[in-house]
C-alpha cells in the first residue's frame, strides 16, 4: 500500500511503500536526496580522495604476512628469480617492496640479452628509471644518460644492488 508524503524541499507530494522501513522518517523526495548528494560529493572532491587513499593504504596494511609472502613469490617468478637455487634473492624482492611500490628491482644485465637473475645481475632502481632503461645493459645505460646531459648522480645514488643489500642482511 502507498502512502502520501510531502517533500520540505520542494513542496512536491510523493508516495512511498507503507512497508518501507525508511518511510516513516522520509521527508524527502527521491529527487531532492539525490541533488542533495550530488551537490556534497561535487563540494567536497577532496575529502572524498583523502578518505580513499586512507581506506586503501589501511587495506594494504591490513593483509596478511602470509599474502605479502606470497605476492613476493610471485615477483620472483616474474623476475625468474629461482627461490630454491637463490633463497636470499627473496629478501632483495623484499626489501624493494619496503622502500614503495615506485621501487623496482632490474637486471643489469637484461634478461632478454643473456642476462641471469643472481644477486650480481640485480639491482633495485626507481620504476621510471627502470623504464627508461629499457633493454640497455648498465654500462650502456650510464652512457646513455651521459648523452642526455642527464645528472649521473642523480641515478646512481639511487640505485641499490642486490649484493649491497645482502650484505646489509647479513651485518
Amino acid at each position: 500500500m502507498l502512502t502520501k508524503a510531502v517533500c520540505i524541499k520542494c513542496d512536491v507530494e510523493f508516495e512511498y511503500e507503507r512497508g518501507d522501513p525508511r518511510g516513516a522518517k522520509r521527508t524527502v523526495c527521491v529527487d531532492c536526496k539525490r541533488a542533495t548528494k550530488a551537490a556534497w560529493r561535487r563540494d567536497n572532491k577532496s575529502e572524498i580522495a583523502d578518505k580513499t587513499r586512507k581506506s586503501r593504504a589501511e587495506h594494504r596494511l591490513a593483509r596478511s604476512p602470509q599474502y605479502q609472502r606470497r605476492r613476493i613469490y610471485k615477483k620472483c617468478n616474474k623476475l625468474g628469480i629461482s627461490l630454491s637455487q637463490y633463497p636470499h634473492l627473496f629478501h632483495v624482492v623484499e626489501f624493494s617492496r619496503g622502500l614503495g611500490p615506485d621501487w623496482e628491482v632490474d637486471h643489469i644485465i637484461p634478461k632478454s640479452r643473456g642476462g641471469l637473475a643472481v644477486e650480481e645481475n640485480l639491482q633495485i632502481v626507481p620504476g621510471e628509471v627502470n623504464r627508461s632503461k629499457k633493454t640497455k645493459t648498465h654500462a650502456e645505460f650510464i652512457g646513455y644518460l651521459d648523452a642526455r646531459g642527464t645528472d649521473l648522480d642523480w641515478y646512481l645514488s639511487r640505485r641499490i644492488t642486490a649484493t649491497d643489500v645482502i650484505a646489509n642482511l647479513e651485518a
